[in-house]
């Protein structure tokens, strides 16, 4: 059965994957209080470098926007079979650097939530994500260490948003303590 969300050469890859049809993994991570979006791709070692002389890989997304992913090792640990009604994961970054470090920091001291959107891309086709859509997840419980960020990743469901959403008091509706 495939997947309607992968692309033709997605299918294809993940069906019989050579050198030359090699899948990169790809992260966004967003938060409001982000001086910018932070873009991070896993195993990809390029000859190009940006201004920092950080590794880079140039792509564009599913919007048509071009973006610079810095490299960087991480994990996306996929959950465990079992009863837990969301699926977690976890995701791992290792050696993460000062700016990471200070928007994360931002983030810690905000209620808003830190989303996480996951692309593959085809070695051979940056032009476009191998997914039609990005996997969209929220950041909980990130811990910062100099030398890695670790933290669990829950897809945001409408279960876990109340309902109704306003909060029917004595003050703001008066018939209610009739």
């Amino acid at each position: 059965m495939t997947d309607p969300n992968l692309t033709q050469a997605l299918q294809e890859a993940y069906a019989s994957a050579t050198v030359k049809m090699r899948i990169v993994h790809t992260i966004e991570i967003s938060h409001p209080a982000f001086d910018k979006t932070v873009y991070v791709v896993a195993d990809y070692r390029p000859d190009d470098l940006n201004e920092k002389g950080q590794q880079k890989m140039s792509a564009i997304l599913e919007t048509g926007q071009q973006v610079d992913f810095l490299c960087f090792a991480f994990e996306l640990d996929m959950p465990s079979i079992d009863t837990t009604p969301i699926p977690e994961l976890v995701l791992t970054i290792d050696n993460v650097g000062r700016e990471l470090m200070a928007s994360l920091q931002k983030a810690s001291q905000s209620n808003d939530d830190v989303l996480v959107k996951y692309r593959a891309y085809t070695l051979n086709d940056l032009t476009t994500p191998a997914m039609l859509r990005p996997l969209q997840f929220i950041l909980r419980d990130v811990v910062v260490t100099p030398l890695q960020m670790s933290g669990i990743c829950k897809v945001k469901t409408v279960g876990n948003n109340s309902f109704p959403s306003e909060k029917y008091t004595l003050s703001d509706y008066v018939g209610l303590g009739n």
